[in-house]
């Protein structure tokens, strides 16, 4: 009787196996990130929510969600290498928190509730466009709002009730800065999945080797 031993061979089944594992894995961990962003939407620009510091973003456009891919950039077939992330400029502070600066002007214009929202989507992102007055808060708070006569409603759909006095109707809040805190969304699903993720590689080439050895 001859007992042989297809080294070459078992190798190249098991190179294609880890391939095929480290794949899987990576699509886990795609699917893991995906589905976390879409359990804490909240749908922000009409008037949802936004996610507490240390949970994943807020939905609010679905850009995020959706960019996120996975990338075969193995170079050695020994090696097999996927890469999980997005091209998404802010996904990064997102992940990590940090400062936020303007870059076309001396100040980030930030929407005050859902009547800065709407007033910024009614004029698609120009509030030059807007009737804004400027004003200095006590607390040196620089603000832009609308002036409203007594019977009128701010000048979009969803404006809102007629106001009973003239008053002014804050829009905007001016700021040098933001600190946006964390919101981690890739390394709680890394830490969740892992041990999922080894498991898939390791049954991956496990299956060569039951065949092997039947």
């Amino acid at each position: 009787m001859n007992v042989t031993f297809h080294q070459a061979s078992i190798i190249q089944k098991l190179q294609r196996a880890a391939y095929q594992g480290v794949k899987k894995a990576a699509t886990m961990l795609q699917t893991e990130i995906t589905e976390s962003l879409e359990r804490h939407a909240s749908n922000i620009m009409n008037g949802g929510v936004a996610s507490s510091p240390g949970s994943p973003p807020g939905r609010n456009t679905g850009t995020l969600s959706n960019s996120i891919q996975l990338k075969d950039v193995t170079q050695d077939p020994r090696v097999p290498h996927y890469v999980v992330g997005t091209s998404v400029p802010y996904a990064r502070i997102q992940e990590f928190g940090g400062r936020i600066y303007p870059k076309r002007s001396q100040n980030l214009i930030i929407p005050i509730g859902k009547r800065g929202r709407d007033a910024l989507k009614s004029c698609g992102g120009d509030i030059r466009s807007l009737k804004l007055r400027f004003i200095m808060t006590r607390r040196h708070t620089k603000i832009l709002g609308m002036d409203l006569e007594a019977g009128h409603k701010l000048p979009w759909r969803g404006g809102g009730k007629k106001v009973k006095n003239d008053t002014f109707i804050p829009l905007f809040v001016l700021k040098r800065f933001v600190i946006l805190p964390p919101r981690p969304y890739f390394r709680p699903a890394y830490a969740k999945m892992k041990a999922a993720m080894e498991a898939a590689i390791v049954a991956e080439m496990r299956k060569v080797m039951d065949k092997e050895a039947a």
